[in-house]
């Protein structure tokens, strides 16, 4: 770090040996890079300071706790040169053919370590990119006299060929040079948010989520103060508080209630947010989407609903494009280098790029600020809720020929309205809305979240989303919240039962949750072993949604959701448990529950930097698969999402 420090410390950084532990509790899986660079000017040598390993001396600038709210980029090292992780062609070839011969992998005992030595530094990149406000991150990677330049934004990443830099030292040293001397813009930084330091704003922001917070779970500050301070810290660090201006309007953020886990794609963020001019509190949600002409923003999806009537679904309050200091969208850079001649030559297959997409930084404002369906109360809040999600989606199809295409649990939140008693459903996250004369004409798209798709979407391929399947996913979403957070029993074993209905374990096949829904439909393998002593109302509700679903053969009064809402109607004219829940564990089991996620941010802007810290790492990491570089959360399917390698055929990559 020597050597390098005396290029970036007369620029107020300092580069610091990190790789002694991680900050945080210890957590299985949590890893940190050898090298982190970070800004040491008066305002946040302080900051950088607190966070030092034990057994230094407070005088001892030279190793540090890796925290990855404060790092501004990070090095991998590794001591043998045939530990790269990627492999260059010869040197004798001529620059026309380097390209070509760039991502070849041999077939050799590194072929596994390569693959996993990708992961870790994606973990790291990803780490970043969930504490700080990044448009990208700029990382090296290490191995002997060697070096590589990596640039990670959420469209893919760029990698130089590699670079001997003690014998050519002028790459590495302009490179630093350069990063260190840019603007927090040209650094990765997104710039549009501001830290907020006054006191009488954090009041107001506490006090707006504090009173949101009583009135969605009815809690008394006197008698329930514990309970109600414990909700409040899930939105609220009181060092930590954001200021975003979306569309016209302003908000205050703080505490995520969660973050994506991919390196690339969406990678959506979601908060509680506090409008800075009428202290309501809202939805906030920060995405990466595509930037085609032919996918509309999720806000002029929702406000096409409102004017047609749609009821049961969030209104938006304002929502854009993030902007750039020059009023330009912020945009990925990856996906510009896809056409190419040296990417064109590496990856001369059609299509095989198909999952590097442009994409536009995006955020949306709602007025709908819940809880997710996991915390429903009893039987009586289950149907009921699922009710109004239902009726959302039948709206949506019979008023503005909209299909949902991803009913799932966690985008049916519980909101109670002021001065109501109850709390009512709303179908949220239409990001994936799509108008009936659109789905065939998007091709054979699997969407969706899998665990909550029919079996047809997962099973048939070529198959056309339709209303039918929209349907279907309530069934599954009512029969999950029975098995997790209700008296239900089944013989076969809740972990086994979980496991092998909701989820495609398998890796390179599609559809193993496919073929058990599929079976249960025919034959009802699974769900004829369901008993339960309170809630038996949830149990007969299931077995009349099946039948009238499919029993033996598909039934045509299921796919316009008549039968359905009448069926439904019946069994909510019904007395049902009120207060039934109970919580049934099961491990690796967490769909739908937001709240376990508390992430806190960096927010850079070219006055002044506010450092944040997260208080719970993820338990997941994002780990790449054999021969796959990056995975993309666009295709919901675990089985088959794609990577794609994607770096630049010489020289390297500088601010």
């Amino acid at each position: 770090c020597d050597d390098l420090n005396k290029i970036v410390h007369p620029y107020g950084f300092i580069f610091c040996d990190i790789s002694r532990r991680p900050h945080g509790p210890p957590v299985v899986g949590i890893v940190k890079p050898d090298i982190g660079l970070y800004r040491i000017d008066d305002e946040n040598r302080g900051n950088i300071m607190n966070f030092k390993c034990k057994n230094h001396s407070s005088d001892d600038m030279s190793s540090y706790v890796a925290h990855m709210g404060l790092v501004y980029l990070f090095i991998e090292v590794r001591k043998d040169p045939d530990q790269d992780i990627f492999t260059d062609p010869p040197k004798e070839l001529p620059p026309s053919d380097r390209s070509s011969t760039i991502d070849t992998w041999s077939e050799n005992e590194n072929d596994g370590y390569r693959v996993s030595a990708l992961g870790q530094n994606a973990h790291y990149a990803h780490l970043i990119q969930t504490r700080q406000f990044r448009t990208c991150v700029f990382s090296l990677t290490v191995s002997g006299s060697t070096a590589r330049i990596m640039c990670w934004d959420r469209s893919g990443v760029l990698v130089t060929e590699a670079f001997d830099y003690k014998a050519n030292p002028q790459t590495l040293v302009d490179f630093v040079w350069r990063f260190v001397r840019a603007n927090p813009a040209q650094q990765g930084f997104d710039t549009k948010v501001r830290a907020v330091d006054s006191q009488g704003d954090r009041h107001s922001f506490l006090a707006a989520i504090t009173s949101h917070v009583q009135l969605q779970l009815d809690l008394d500050p006197e008698t329930d103060e514990k309970e109600l301070k414990c909700e409040v810290d899930r939105h609220f660090d009181p060092g930590a508080i954001a200021r975003l201006t979306i569309g016209n309007r302003d908000v205050w953020v703080s505490r995520p209630l969660w973050v994506s886990r991919t390196v690339v794609g969406r990678c959506t963020v979601g908060y509680w947010g506090v409008l800075c001019d009428t202290k309501d509190v809202v939805f906030v949600k920060d995405v990466w989407r595509t930037n085609f002409k032919d996918v509309d923003p999720e806000g002029d999806i929702l406000r096409d609903l409102e004017e047609k009537g749609v009821e049961h679904i969030p209104t938006v309050v304002c929502h854009g494009d993030v902007t750039t200091e020059d009023g330009s969208p912020q945009t990925t850079h990856i996906d510009r280098f896809v056409d190419d001649p040296w990417v064109k030559n590496l990856y001369p297959q059609e299509g095989c790029l198909r999952k590097i997409v442009p994409r536009v930084h995006y955020r949306l404002v709602t007025d709908i600020a819940g809880y997710p369906l996991a915390t429903f109360k009893g039987s009586r809040e289950l149907l009921g809720v699922t009710f109004d999600a239902f009726n959302a989606v039948m709206d949506a199809h019979d008023k503005a020929d909209t299909l949902h295409q991803d009913v799932s649990l966690p985008n049916i939140i519980l909101y109670r309205p002021e001065k109501e008693m109850k709390r009512v459903g709303y179908l949220v996250d239409w990001e994936l809305g799509c108008k009936l004369s659109e789905v065939a004409l998007r091709g054979n798209v699997l969407v969706g979240t899998p665990a909550f798709m029919s079996f047809k979407a997962l099973k048939v391929q070529g198959h056309v989303h339709g209303l039918k399947d929209d349907l279907e996913s309530f069934i599954y979403i009512v029969l999950y919240g029975a098995l997790r957070w209700l008296p239900v029993k089944s013989p076969f074993g809740l972990g086994s039962w979980l496991t092998g209905f909701f989820s495609a374990p398998h890796p390179n096949r599609i559809g193993d949750g496919a073929v058990v829904k599929f079976m249960n439909a025919l034959e009802r393998t699974y769900t004829s072993s369901l008993s339960s002593t309170q809630s038996t109302q949830v149990i007969e509700w299931l077995n009349a949604a099946m039948d009238l679903h499919y029993n033996g053969v598909a039934n045509p009064l299921w796919d316009d959701g008549k039968a359905l809402r009448k069926m439904w109607e019946r069994f909510l004219a019904r007395e049902l448990p009120s207060n039934d829940r109970c919580v049934n564990s099961v491990p690796g089991m967490k769909i739908g529950e937001g709240h376990s996620l508390h992430v806190t941010y960096t927010v850079a802007t070219s006055s002044k930097d506010l450092y944040r810290h997260r208080d719970k790492p993820p338990q997941r990491l994002p780990r790449p698969t054999k021969r796959l570089w990056i995975v993309d959360d666009d295709d919901p399917h675990p089985a088959t999402r794609a990577v794609k390698r994607l770096r630049t055929g010489t020289g390297s990559q500088t601010p």
